[in-house]
């Protein structure tokens, strides 16, 4: 229910038993906000970490961090080419699978599963050990729930939802503003804080590359694995799955290629010259 709906007098919390008080709710929507306010200008501490020290849970203040805030914190580092595997996905949503013989949830987060002489492809069992069945034999199926999850962020991000910047406000709308500041377009309700696309077309570029690293099979045997795991890789001759990987690599492949984000048209970007000229 509504936090209005939840509200209750003191005197009828003190006769009714089967009340209680959501401590939860004041952590994160009257303590957190303030605290994160506070602790902003201090290096190493996020909303993530507060969160976690509140006794909240983080990944619901991770999803919602500014993504204009990483992009210069990205610039200072040198660019998304100097971070790990590891830090660039963390934020993006696993691609799960359900196996179609036993129906347990499969996760993926990489091309291959498990370490030393035990490395296989992930996509070859499924995770219930009692289930024979792979993955691998539903190839089609597997495929139609990748382009699914791909037309769902893309779909997230087209219905342009914005939200204040202010963790107080939680305005969410889809109508733009008039007032505009040089952060961006004003919130209508508190009038004092910036409007943020809640799925930018960063996180948005940044999913789909991820959809591609967990199927991207050469990378992943060049970078990705040891130099003794590689061997083993080769040995046991993973053909077959190599060229299911590949053709699932493709499908996030033809999707990247037709998005702008990461493309710069250098014939548009001189054109002003050209024109001065």
């Amino acid at each position: 229910l509504s936090a209005s709906q939840r509200a209750y007098a003191q005197e009828q919390l003190q006769k009714q038993e089967n009340l209680s008080i959501d401590t939860q709710y004041y952590l994160s929507q009257q303590v957190h906000p303030v605290v994160a306010r506070i602790c902003e200008p201090i290096d190493g501490i996020d909303s993530a970490l507060i969160a976690m020290w509140l006794g909240l849970d983080p990944s619901q203040f991770r999803a919602h961090r500014h993504y204009q805030q990483d992009e210069e914190n990205d610039a200072l580092l040198g660019g998304p080419s100097q971070l790990t595997d590891e830090e660039k996905y963390r934020d993006c949503e696993r691609f799960k699978f359900f196996c179609p013989k036993c129906g347990t949830e499969n996760i993926y987060d990489n091309v291959f599963d498990g370490s030393g002489l035990q490395i296989e492809p992930g996509l070859k069992r499924c995770s219930k050990p009692e289930c024979d069945a792979s993955p691998l034999d539903y190839v089609i199926q597997v495929h139609n729930k990748l382009l699914l999850d791909i037309r769902r962020y893309i779909k997230k991000y087209y219905s342009g939802w914005l939200v204040c910047e202010e963790k107080t406000c939680q305005n969410r709308t889809r109508r733009l503003p008039l007032s505009f500041s040089r952060n961006g377009p004003i919130c209508q309700a508190c009038s004092k804080a910036t409007l943020r696309s809640e799925y930018p077309e960063k996180a948005l570029y940044t999913q789909l590359c991820f959809y591609r690293f967990i199927f991207d099979w050469d990378y992943a045997l060049e970078k990705v694995v040891s130099e003794q795991e590689r061997g083993h890789l080769k040995k046991k001759l993973f053909q077959e799955s190599e060229n299911q990987y590949k053709k699932l690599k493709s499908t996030v492949d033809q999707v990247l290629s037709r998005s702008g984000y990461s493309e710069v048209n250098l014939s548009k970007l001189f054109q002003t010259l050209n024109t001065i000229k």
